[in-house]
Formats: C-alpha cells, sequence, structure tokens
C-alpha cells in the first residue's frame, strides 16, 4: 500500500501517520504545508498552502509516487475560524477535497475522505444517534463546508466518508484536543464549565485512526460513521474524563449552551450511530474510562 495523508501534522493526523509508520507493508507519503518528513517509512509532498495549490501542482507533485490509497484528513477544522472566514474554510475543505477527488479518480486511487458530526444539526436526533441514513443539515459553515467536501469525494462511488465524533486521548500533533485543555484545568484546581445540554458521541482518536486505516485499507466505500460507544453530554464527558485520570469531579460546573451563545451556534445533539461500521470491522471502540486507563 503506497498511501497518501493530507493533514498529518493535526490531531488525528499525527495518530496515523504514527500507526502507519510502524507498518512495514505501507509507504506512507505526507501533504502537508511546509514540513519535512520525520518518521520511519515516511516522505513529504511538501506545498505552501490549499489556497496557492492548483490541480496541476498536485500532480506533478504526486505523479512520480505511484499512490493507491489516500487518506484525506487536511482541513480548516475550526468551527470559529469558519464562521469567521468562510472563503478559507472553502479553500481548505472543499477546493482542496476537488483536486485530491479528482485526482484519486484520474490515477484509480481509493480515496477516504474524513467527516464530521457537526453536518448535523442536532435538531431531529434520537436516542440511537444519527445514522448514514439521515439526511444532514447544518447550521455552520464548517458543517456546510465538510458536507460539500463529501459530495465531492462520493462523486466516485468506490471512494468513502468517514463522519468522525468528538475525539479525545493524545496524539503526536502539537494539537492536545479537548483532553489537552482539560487536563490542563484538572491539574491546576480550576473549575471547568461544560454544557450540560449538548450531546455527542465521544471516541477515542486511536480507535478512530485505526478504524480509519482499517476501512482505507480494505476499500471499504460510500458514508460510514464512526462515533464512540455511547451518548455523552459534555458534562457527563468530562466528569468521566476526571474520573479517568484521577481529578476531583467536584470541579465541574454544568452550564447551558442556551445561555452561553457561541458563534456559530452549538447544536443540542449530534451524537453518531456507529453500529455499522464496528460491526463491519468486528472491533469495538472503547468507553471513555477502559481508553484513559493508563497502559501498564
Amino acid at each position: 500500500m503506497r498511501i497518501l495523508v493530507t493533514g498529518g501534522s493535526g490531531f488525528l493526523g499525527g495518530v496515523c501517520r504514527d500507526l502507519l509508520a510502524q507498518r512495514r507493508d505501507a509507504r506512507v507519503f505526507l501533504l502537508r504545508s511546509g514540513h519535512r518528513a520525520d518518521y520511519a517509512n515516511t516522505s513529504a509532498a511538501s506545498y505552501t498552502a490549499p489556497s496557492s495549490l492548483n490541480a496541476n501542482d498536485l500532480a506533478l507533485l504526486l505523479e512520480p509516487l505511484a499512490i493507491t490509497h489516500i487518506l484525506h484528513l487536511g482541513a480548516l477544522s475550526s468551527a470559529e475560524m469558519c464562521e469567521h472566514d468562510p472563503n478559507e474554510a472553502l479553500r481548505a475543505n472543499v477546493t482542496l477535497t476537488h483536486m485530491v477527488a479528482n485526482y484519486a479518480s484520474r490515477i484509480g486511487a481509493h480515496l477516504t475522505t474524513v467527516s464530521t458530526d457537526l453536518v448535523f444539526d442536532g435538531a431531529m436526533a434520537t436516542s440511537s444517534g444519527f445514522s448514514e441514513q439521515d439526511i444532514p443539515h447544518s447550521i455552520s459553515v464548517y458543517g456546510l463546508s465538510k458536507l460539500s467536501a463529501e459530495r465531492a469525494t462520493l462523486q466516485t462511488p468506490s471512494n468513502t466518508v468517514v463522519r468522525t465524533s468528538l475525539l479525545y486521548g493524545h496524539s503526536p500533533s502539537s494539537s492536545k484536543g479537548v483532553l489537552g485543555w482539560m487536563e490542563n484545568a484538572f491539574r491546576e484546581g480550576n473549575p471547568l464549565s461544560l454544557f450540560a445540554d449538548e450531546y455527542r458521541t465521544p471516541v477515542h482518536v486511536v480507535d478512530a485512526a485505526r478504524a480509519l486505516l482499517a476501512i482505507t485499507e480494505h476499500r471499504l466505500s460510500g458514508l460510514w460513521h464512526c462515533g464512540g460507544p455511547r451518548r455523552l453530554s459534555r458534562t457527563e464527558f468530562g466528569e468521566l474524563v476526571a474520573r479517568g485520570l484521577g481529578y476531583d469531579t467536584s470541579l465541574i460546573r454544568p452550564v447551558s449552551r442556551i445561555s452561553s451563545p457561541t458563534l456559530p451556534a452549538r447544536p443540542e445533539d449530534v451524537s453518531l450511530n456507529s453500529e455499522r461500521l464496528w460491526s463491519t470491522l468486528a472491533e469495538r471502540p472503547r468507553e471513555v474510562l477502559e481508553a484513559l486507563r493508563p497502559s501498564r
């Protein structure tokens, strides 16, 4: 397998990159801005920024690599930044995906694009979560841009889109994710305000990365949901994290998203039903306490 990973310096990308670097049957290439590859079994195909990369540049950059698989993680993933700069969201999340999808189609490479649970507005969620059959409707620029990226990917029926939920855990990247700032607050003994009325299905980043690599390697096609085993409010998730890391749960302060408006607005419930994925892979994502248990 000769696999191109975009966004390899990101939170999820860093974990995927490290897992791939451990494999002897994979040759890994990273498409990321201005970084050199410093990992075993890995090379970098560098560019300056999505806005400066065109289809001809991409073809010239990748043609000698004989890519067979593409894992497309590169995106502007901050919903707030997308809201403030819709043009950059379009360039980073839609234009680049179109170029990668067109290139994959031309060379016959399998493309897996990572999307988000925020393609849903949360208005019609059920206790079992949104399934792949539910029609998405986003309330944010970020969610809308990722929906466009999904459509660009699935124009080729053999390609794959994987929607992930809230990712937590540790990554070799500079981004520490949700767990990083929660740990900092707990460590310093600071109160942590978390929404009691916002629900997602948190999934450990290593579990999500392993699922993505299995999907990519086996060329599973179509749309898949990749969430954790349980629908949790932010408050419930925070309490489990505190317990798992050995901190005081009394530091958590439940608050309402209604009384703390954000831009973009936060959907109430975008929990995902991921039974189809985990049944197909014959694996189960770990519960929060299990995933945070120290390794021996």
